[in-house]
């Protein structure tokens, strides 16, 4: 009885093992402006080369990022950008299993004047007396409904 107790314990504790592998990397980081301020809502892309696999994030308000499930191995392409500052590009990564990988970048002011950028759009209403759900019928899906009169009435029947 307790060679059977300590075999099912040892069976226990070595499966919760087999669930803890890991087979992917990841990427942490911090953006920041010259002034060491934390850039909120930069974009950072990591491009696996070999594959053209690309990940993307943005950082949280605190100038954080993290990039989970990355592909082992390398080399890796980062990109970090934000509006009106220079990208920052960071070249041959190559990741660990199960490491996480640190970019850190300072994000300086462009030289590039931005032009202006006009966003417009057309709303659109909805109709107001048309409200609920609707069905298109047409003669084709009235041919095709596996019905005995193949009138209307079944289809109305037949659709909730």
């Amino acid at each position: 009885m307790l060679k059977r107790l300590s075999i099912l314990l040892l069976a226990f504790f070595a499966s919760s093992f087999m669930f803890a592998q890991v087979t992917t990397s990841s990427m942490v980081g911090t953006v920041k402006d010259n002034s060491g301020q934390p850039l909120a809502g930069a974009t950072v892309t990591a491009t696996h080369l070999p594959s053209g696999t690309k990940y993307s994030t943005l950082s949280s308000k605190e100038g954080v990022f993290n990039l989970p499930g990355l592909r082992v191995g390398g080399p890796y392409e980062v990109r970090i950008d934000f509006v009106g500052l220079k990208s920052a590009i960071f070249e041959n990564i190559v990741l660990q299993l199960g490491e996480a990988y640190n970019v850190n970048a300072q994000l300086s002011i462009s030289e590039q004047i931005m032009e202006n950028v006009v966003v417009s759009s057309k709303t659109r209403r909805a109709a107001s007396e048309k409200t609920g759900m609707t069905s298109v019928i047409n003669s084709r899906l009235l041919t095709t409904l596996p019905t005995i009169s193949r009138s209307i009435t079944d289809f109305t029947r037949a659709t909730p």
